[in-house]
């Protein structure tokens, strides 16, 4: 019991502390290290894309509604661009946005070794500049910083109808990495919310941008 007590203090002190930039810095130069391997061996990139984001993006695509033809911008794309490849793979028109030179030399490299590169379209752009109000759908990766600021940017920008895409740790991931939470509260309040879990510790949150604002503050819709 006292055990308990203890981590409940321990854990949102640590988190805190994480959140900081110099554990920031080493997180994300993690994840850059290991999407940029990923990118130039075959067999890592492979064995990443069927045991994860296949996966995650396999659960996201019916929660938004994405139609072959649909126009998606991803911003923050990195070195592996293994979403885009999936929702390329469904016929969807890809606009893959990375404000890193490196990243989107590798990611470009590695789509056309994949031969995947007629429906993806690789530049460097900053999320915080980019309009999406030709996106029918736009997705936030993991690393993408200051995260907040882009979701409000993209979805202030985003066209009626359109979905904002993005991923949350959740319960004790949250607190292990630097990653933070966004509510979507905090992005759109009282616009439609869909949620939903895979792996421990990872969710995934869809807010569609519609007409009006149609429920109720704190209204969402949890799939399981």
């Amino acid at each position: 019991m006292y055990f308990i007590i203890f981590l409940k203090r321990l854990l949102p002190n640590t988190r805190s502390r994480c959140l900081r930039g110099i554990p920031w810095t080493w997180y994300a130069k993690f994840i850059k290290k290991t999407e940029s391997l990923g990118s130039r061996r075959e067999v890592i990139g492979s064995v990443i894309y069927r045991t994860f984001f296949r996966r995650i993006t396999r659960k996201e695509v019916p929660l938004c509604g994405l139609n072959p033809g649909d126009r998606v911008i991803q911003i923050g794309v990195g070195s592996l661009p293994q979403t885009v490849l999936y929702l390329a793979e469904l016929g969807a028109n890809v606009e893959a946005l990375d404000n890193d030179p490196e990243a989107v030399v590798n990611a470009s490299q590695y789509l056309r070794r994949l031969n995947h590169d007629g429906r993806v379209s690789v530049r460097q752009a900053d999320g915080l500049e980019t309009d999406c109000n030709d996106a029918d759908a736009v997705w936030l990766s993991f690393v993408v910083h200051p995260k907040e600021e882009v979701l409000r940017r993209a979805f202030a920008s985003l066209k009626e109808g359109g979905r904002l895409v993005y991923r949350n740790p959740v319960g004790l991931l949250s607190y292990l990495i630097p990653e933070p939470r966004v509510e979507p509260d905090s992005i759109a309040p009282s616009f439609p919310v869909k949620k939903v879990r895979y792996f421990p510790g990872m969710e995934t949150v869809v807010i569609t941008k519609t007409p009006r604002k149609a429920i109720a503050p704190g209204g969402e819709e949890d799939s399981a």
